[in-house]
């Protein structure tokens, strides 16, 4: 049995890093609610850019495309440099339990269903101009729902949660979202 699960997350990864709408939605802070950050000449492109980009933020550093792409998408539950100064967005990505298929009581020795996560992290200053979590929310499912990524056949919708009850001391000033999706592995 071969689950190849190191290239199912790396062939997810590539979804995301290569998307120039989500890494602006992540990157760039909007002026305000009329300032779409996404739109055609609003903000430079970060994909393939040749000088450092400033985000928006005060006191913000300017960063290249690789180290804005890394900071913003990882694929692991990194949060520790989250914190009410350091405002920033981020979406954290990961694969969680891989569970047997039964069906009528038979267990499938061919296939299996993989749980993959996907946690939003928004800074509330992101948020408060327009909405931001929600737009990075709405735009991680247009990337991934339904969609032959990785695996056999489409990833399908699990749910979503909001983690602000749930986010430990530290995250102040942050929201966030919980997406689960799944897909089917080939064992």
């Amino acid at each position: 049995m071969v689950l190849q699960l190191g290239t199912h997350i790396k062939d997810i990864h590539n979804v995301l890093i290569t998307d120039e709408t989500l890494l602006k939605l992540l990157f760039y802070k909007a002026k305000n609610m009329n300032d779409d950050v996404t739109k055609t000449g609003a903000r430079p492109n970060i994909l393939g850019s040749k000088s450092p980009l400033v985000s928006g933020i005060g006191g913000a550093k300017e960063m290249n495309a690789a180290e804005i792409i890394s900071d913003v998408i990882k694929s692991t539950p990194k949060t520790n440099d989250l914190n009410m100064e350091n405002a920033k967005c981020r979406v954290c990505h990961y694969l969680e339990n891989t569970e047997k298929i039964v069906t009528n009581g038979s267990t499938s020795f061919t296939n299996a269903f993989q749980n993959l996560t996907f946690d939003v992290y928004v800074h509330t200053d992101y948020d408060a101009s327009d909405f931001r979590a929600t737009k990075v929310v709405d735009r991680i499912s247009n990337l991934i729902h339904n969609k032959a990524i990785t695996g056999i056949g489409k990833m399908s919708f699990e749910g979503i949660d909001r983690l602000d009850d749930g986010l430990k001391e530290g995250f102040e000033g942050y929201i966030g979202y919980r997406m689960k999706f799944r897909f089917m592995l080939l064992l």
